[in-house]
């Protein structure tokens, strides 16, 4: 892991003179969506360059900072490398989708715009946050953060599988109950230095399980009253 004073660690610069508000940019929500099918597209076809020309200067400085390989490059490679992973998990083969990734909703504050998702029809559990640099938007994924190894609190997505009531906590966080094939979201404490950070779950009375953020899809399943990761930190 590289030291802070290795890398130019420009966040994106978020406004906060405006409340997030819904839009309805029909235009904006077109571009998003397409700008998020080059992403998924390029990830299943492993080309890294086409990933980098879409995504915030923020990402790419948490690619580079958060990353163990000696060059940016091969850090961008890993990163793709893992999101493919969840890619295929979660959405499978993306030239197959008939309707691909649509925009369902946008909320807009200042720099920042966070897009809910269907894919082909099938909403996704979580927004994905794009970042207007320079007059355009670029993917940043997360809620724009800081670049630090670890901490402050992202949201996370719980699925619980199981026919009956179940309680589980997070890291920082007591969780509290969920209804029997309910699911819940909750902020965490991010305590997993992955690209995305990442948390630690319990369910009722289990050890811990660390559990990174999952970019397409659930962050927790709940299964036989044990806490299963969407994807593994």
């Amino acid at each position: 892991m590289k030291s802070l004073n290795a890398w130019v660690l420009s966040a994106a610069v978020v406004s906060s003179s405006a409340m997030a508000a819904p839009s309805n940019d029909v235009a904006l929500k077109n571009h998003l969506g397409a700008q998020l099918t080059v992403f998924a597209r390029a990830l299943q076809d492993g080309h890294a360059e086409t990933v980098k020309g879409v995504i915030s200067q923020q990402l790419i400085s948490r690619i580079a900072y958060r990353g163990s390989a000696a060059t940016f490059e091969e850090n961008l490679e890993a990163f793709v490398s893992r999101e493919q992973t969840k890619l295929a998990r979660e959405v499978g083969n993306v030239y197959a989708l008939h309707d691909g990734f649509t925009v369902t909703a946008l909320d807009v504050e200042g720099d920042v715009a966070a897009a809910s998702i269907a894919v082909d029809g099938r909403q996704l559990p979580k927004p994905f946050y794009f970042v207007r640099e320079q007059g355009s938007y670029k993917l940043n994924i997360i809620r724009p953060l800081g670049i630090a190894e670890q901490g402050g609190y992202t949201t996370y997505d719980v699925k619980n599988e199981d026919n009956v009531t179940r309680t589980f906590a997070c890291s920082n966080c007591s969780g509290g109950s969920i209804a029997a094939f309910g699911t819940r979201s909750v902020s965490c404490y991010n305590s997993c230095p992955t690209y995305f950070d990442g948390t630690w779950f319990t369910v009722g009375s289990s050890g811990r399980t660390d559990c990174d953020y999952n970019t397409f899809g659930w962050d927790l399943f709940i299964r036989g009253g044990l806490p299963v990761c969407g994807s593994p930190c």
